[in-house]
């Protein structure tokens, strides 16, 4: 379970939308087929051969792009800022977003509900 897993502190985004594409491949005939990326920081290993390490993710989300697959990219913490390469990852950049908080995470939340549901949430 969750409690025997450990972090080493390297984040491999690629690795993420690799293990992806075959899910998405054998999903619902006729299924919307969405990824909410999250992420606290940026690919730090696994680059390809003569690529950078973000290079390498933002290859490995435009193969899943291709696919049909619509990517949101959202960033968080610390480690990320309104900078980052949320844009490139994500299908285009308004699905691209950066939380500062909670709040604006939560706020996020409810824009993705409207846009992949089509229905607004229910008033406070």
């Amino acid at each position: 379970g969750i409690d025997q897993m450990s972090a080493d502190g390297e984040t491999s985004i690629s690795d993420g939308f690799e293990a992806a594409r075959p899910l998405f491949a054998d999903g619902r005939l006729g299924a919307t087929k969405i990824i909410l990326f999250l992420s606290d920081g940026e690919q730090t290993v696994d680059a390809a051969p003569g690529k950078t390490p973000l290079e390498t993710a933002v290859d490995a989300a435009a193969r899943v792009k291709g696919d049909g697959v619509t990517v949101f990219a959202w960033g968080f913490g610390d480690k990320m800022s309104s900078d980052s390469p949320l844009k490139d990852i994500a299908t285009e950049s308004s699905k691209a977003r950066f939380a500062k908080d909670l709040a604006a995470l939560t706020s996020h939340l409810v824009e993705l509900q409207v846009a992949v549901c089509g229905v607004s949430p229910p008033p406070p």
